[in-house]
This record gives C-alpha cells, structure tokens and sequence, in this order.
C-alpha cells in the first residue's frame, strides 16, 4: 500500500526521460525525521534508448528551499523493475534525484513512493 501524500514522483508527472532534482516541485514535506526505517520504492515500467542508467536517490532537507543532502541511494537501474531500498531519515523534507543517462534513454512513466504493510514496514 502506498501513501500518495508521501509520493515523491507520481505518474501525472509523466514519462522520465531528463534530470530530475530537489528542490522545487520534487519534494515532500513528512512532517519530522522518521522514527523507523521506510522503505521506498521504485516503479521502472520500461528502460528504452540505447544503454540508458537511471541513478535514483532519495535526499533530504530540513528546509524546502536548503541544500538537500543524499540520504538513500538505489544501485543503478538500467531495466525495468520495482526497486526498494529502506533507510531512517533525519530531516523533515523529502526530494528525489534522478540522474539519466544513455542516448535518448526512457524510463517510462516512473514512480517513487513509501511502502507500507506486509513485509515492506518490518524492521
């Protein structure tokens, strides 16, 4: 189950085919540090182009307009898949940063969310 409060890319916004970074429209506000791993989760539905790299990491802030610092970071994706990486976050403002790579690369329409329930939340 996922939280889309807590989303930190959704699918209105679209196909990742470019650069994303935080700060702006790519963080969230979750409220305070977290007091248990979360694990976050990763939705890759195609990987087209030639030799296309997605460098996905989950950063952190304790303000929406400060330098957001890498807190968790996923092993390079270059195919399709669901990723999960778990990590305790010390700041309040969550953004992601995807860095893309390859000649024309796309990803689809990509998704970066909270999981919750089953095995997901367990520490």
């Amino acid at each position: 189950m996922f939280d889309v409060n807590l989303a930190l890319r959704v699918t209105a916004d679209g196909a990742l085919s470019a650069d994303e970074v935080a700060p702006g429209s790519y963080d969230k506000d979750f409220g305070g540090p977290d007091r248990l791993p979360l694990t976050y989760v990763i939705r890759v539905p195609s990987a087209g182009g030639t030799t296309p790299t997605l460098d996905a990491e989950v950063r952190e802030c304790s303000t929406t307009d400060g330098t957001f610092t890498p807190r968790l970071k996923f092993p390079q994706i270059t195919a399709a898949g669901v990723y999960y990486a778990k990590a305790i976050f010390r700041q309040r403002f969550r953004g992601r940063y995807l860095d893309v790579g390859g000649t024309t690369p796309n990803f689809g329409i990509v998704t970066i969310n909270v999981a919750f329930g089953s095995d997901y939340d367990q520490i």
